[in-house]
This record gives C-alpha cells, structure tokens and sequence, in this order.
C-alpha cells in the first residue's frame, strides 16, 4: 500500500463518487443547520415583535405626559419649538410610525424631559409650575427608556442576525420569507 493513499488500490467506489457523496454531506449538513437557525429565527420573531408592540403604549403615556406639561408652561408664556411639538403630538398615530420616525420620538421625549427638567431647577419664571414629583418622574424617563430599549434591542439584533447568517438565507428564499429587518433603537 502506498502511503499518498488512505484506501486500498483498488477501491469499491470511484473517487469522483467519494467526492460527490462529500459535496452532498456538505451541503447537506449546509441545509441542515439553516433550517435549524430558520427554525430558531422563526420562534424569536415574535418575541421581538411584543417588545415592538409593549414599547407603544410606554411612549404615547410618555409622549403624553411631556406634552402636557409643555401646554401648561406654554399657557404662561413660555416659548417651545414647533417642530418638537409637532413630533410630540403624533403620540396618537405612534403604532403606525415606521421606525425611523419612532426613534426621532424617543428622541425628542427624552431631551424634552431632561429640558423641562432643568428649567424647573433653574429658571425661576416656569419651575413654579412644575411639581416636584413631576420632575423626578421627567428625570427618570431617559433612563427608563434606555432600559426598554437595551431589552427590545436585545431581541431584534438576535432576530437580524440570525436573519443574515450565511446558511439561514437560502431556506429563507426557499420559503419565501419577506420578513424585513427590525430596526435598532
């Protein structure tokens, strides 16, 4: 027996059948471990959309209670800019946001909240008319949102990632998935 082979001279199976039947394993085993990650990526899908969905209510609650303590400071004369009121009063269509436009939100409700906050510390003329329990609640909101979003963000990356491995995107054409990518916050 030669040493530059691993079978015996005359083997029972050709070598081109070797070869085929190691490209069939491959992309068998290839197959395989996409179904399963599509298996898996199909049960966290809806455990990131309930985070998606339990995120709505806390920012309309937010959005609204931002919202009317500007509408009191503004009551006094004090002066807000329009576009973040505009983006402020779309807390009633927040569900049908896309999620671009969900973001400026979280945005602008938590530099408003830390805003009002400050002035209820430093300005003398509008802080009167902002209560204590008000302020600590404005003062909590950046972080409190973070932590929901860190929990949501968590879910979706795991979603997309899955989503864009390798061996997960022939089963996906293969089913004809047309599941978009979730947007992190």
């Amino acid at each position: 027996m030669n040493s530059l082979y691993f079978y015996e001279e005359n083997p029972v199976l050709p070598t081109w059948a070797v070869v085929l039947i190691v490209i069939a394993a491959v992309l068998f085993l290839y197959f395989l471990s996409g179904l399963i990650f599509y298996l898996l990526y199909l049960r966290a899908f809806p455990k990131a959309l309930k985070e998606l969905d339990a995120l709505v209510p806390y920012e309309e609650e937010r959005g609204k209670f931002v919202l009317s303590i500007v509408n009191r400071l503004e009551g006094h004369g004090f002066r807000f800019d329009p576009q973040a009121k505009d983006i402020l009063l779309r807390s009633e269509s927040l569900a049908g946001l896309s999620s671009g436009k969900r973001g400026e939100y979280r945005n602008i409700v938590d530099f408003t909240s830390v805003y009002l906050a400050k002035i209820h510390k430093e300005d003398a003329r509008y802080g009167k008319y902002i209560t204590e329990e008000e302020e600590k609640k404005l003062l909590s909101y950046p972080r409190d949102s973070e932590e929901r979003y860190k929990k949501y963000n968590r879910k979706a990356g795991t979603v997309n990632a899955m989503r864009h491995m390798i061996t997960v995107r022939p089963v996906l054409k293969l089913f004809r998935d047309k599941r978009t990518d979730f947007v992190l916050f």
